[in-house]
């Protein structure tokens, strides 16, 4: 599969519903799916550095709309992406970001956690250094929401 970049273009055809991703490494959703899975408040995330670990490139753009402060990271080059959408090259498990950096870290279906079904288990040490890791960038006080 070759890898597919996000344009602005891409962004508002996805937000309009004319284009749906369907592809394996998107796991594009809407700043109010973001709310409801994470059980966000708006007023709440204003003033507060976010770290989106496996982003949804909508989520972000409408967060930014907000005047919420967004940052991805994905492990593909995601060149193409609008400017203004602050994106990081990287890993969860290895992530290249300073200590206690971030208010909030969100993980959109990125940890693998089936760590409680054996026959499930897809990567028990990738996990566990993932959530080593989000821990280790959220700043004291600070939340990870899986």
């Amino acid at each position: 599969m070759s890898e597919r970049f996000l344009s602005k273009k891409d962004i508002m055809a996805i937000k309009s519903g004319k284009e749906k991703i369907d592809f394996q490494y998107f796991s594009e959703r809407s700043f109010r799916e973001y709310q409801n899975d994470f059980d966000l408040k708006e007023d709440n995330l204003r003033g507060k550095k976010i770290l989106d670990v496996g982003p949804s490139f909508i989520f972000q753009d409408e967060a930014r709309e907000k005047g919420i402060d967004v940052t991805a990271i994905d492990p593909s080059i995601r060149r193409g992406v609008e400017k203004g959408l602050k994106f990081i090259q990287g890993s969860a498990q290895f992530l290249p970001l300073k200590d206690e950096s971030f208010d909030l870290v969100l993980a959109n279906n990125s940890v693998p956690l089936h760590l409680d079904k054996p026959d499930e288990r897809k990567d028990e040490v990738g996990a566990l250094l993932s959530i080593y890791e989000m821990l280790r960038v959220v700043k004291r006080g600070g939340m990870v929401k899986i």
